[in-house]
C-alpha cells in the first residue's frame, strides 16, 4: 500500500472525500481494516497471484522483464474488465486529484486525457526513471545500468523512455484495452512520449526524507 494509506488518512482527517481503489477484495478487507474507504477495481490481485507456481518462480530472480511478461499472461485478460471499473469509479466519484504509484503512469495518462483528472505520482523512492539509473526493481538489467547510459553520452529523455515503454506496455499496446477505450472517446493512440510528457512535469508525493537523499539533478523537486 506504500504511502497512501497515511496520506488518505491524513486527508480524511481534514475534511477532504478520499477513496483509495485496488484490486483484491483481500486488499479491499485489508484497507477498510485500517480505516481507508476502499473501492474494488476488477482485476487478478497478488493474492492471486502469489498463488500461482509460475509466477513465484519468476518474482524470485528479480527479472522485470520477465515478470512483466507473467503479469500479462494471468492479468491480460482482466483488463477490459478492469478498464470497466476504473472508469466507472471515475464517473461516480469525479475525483479533483488521482495519487498513483509509478507502474499507473500509463493508466494515468488515460485518466487525465479522458476525464481531464490532474494526476500526481506517489512512491516511497525517490522519483524515476532518470538519466542517471532505471528505477529500483529495474536495476539488475544490465543494458539499463547507471554507467552504460552516463558514460555514453546519450539523450538524457532515452532512458527514461525505454523504461517507461516497457512499465507501461500494457497500456501502449495498439490493440489493447485502454488503447480502444481512447478510440471510443475519440482520442489518438496514446504513445510513450504522452506517457513522458506526463510523467516529466507531474508533480510526485514521496514518502522519503531529503536528508537521505536529495533526488536526482535532472528531476524537479
Amino acid at each position: 500500500h506504500q504511502p497512501f494509506v497515511s496520506l488518505a488518512k491524513a486527508l480524511s482527517a481534514r475534511n477532504v472525500e478520499v477513496e483509495v481503489w485496488t484490486i483484491g477484495e483481500k486488499m479491499v478487507s485489508f484497507l477498510e481494516d485500517l480505516g481507508v474507504d476502499a473501492k474494488l477495481l476488477e482485476g487478478i490481485g497478488p493474492e492471486e497471484m502469489i498463488t500461482i507456481p509460475e509466477v513465484m518462480d519468476v518474482i524470485a530472480t528479480g527479472d522485470f522483464g520477465k515478470m512483466s511478461k507473467m503479469m500479462m499472461k494471468y492479468g491480460g485478460p482482466t483488463l477490459p474488465a478492469m478498464y470497466d471499473s476504473l472508469f466507472a469509479h471515475c464517473e461516480r466519484f469525479k475525483p479533483h486529484l488521482v495519487a498513483h504509484n509509478n507502474l499507473q503512469q500509463g493508466n494515468g495518462r488515460l485518466l487525465h486525457d479522458m476525464y481531464g483528472v490532474n494526476t500526481v505520482m506517489l512512491q516511497l523512492y525517490p522519483r524515476s526513471p532518470t538519466s542517471f539509473e532505471p528505477p529500483v526493481f529495474m536495476s539488475t538489467v544490465p543494458l539499463l545500468s547507471q554507467n552504460f547510459f552516463c558514460d555514453c553520452g546519450v539523450n538524457k529523455h532515452l532512458l527514461p523512455k525505454m523504461i517507461l515503454g516497457k512499465m507501461h506496455s500494457a497500456a501502449l499496446d495498439p490493440t489493447g484495452a485502454g488503447q480502444r477505450r481512447r478510440a471510443a472517446a475519440g482520442l489518438p493512440p496514446m504513445t510513450v512520449d504522452d506517457v513522458y510528457e506526463l510523467f516529466d512535469k507531474m508533480p510526485v508525493l514521496c514518502g522519503w526524507s531529503p536528508a537521505v537523499f536529495g533526488g536526482y539533478p535532472d528531476r524537479p523537486r
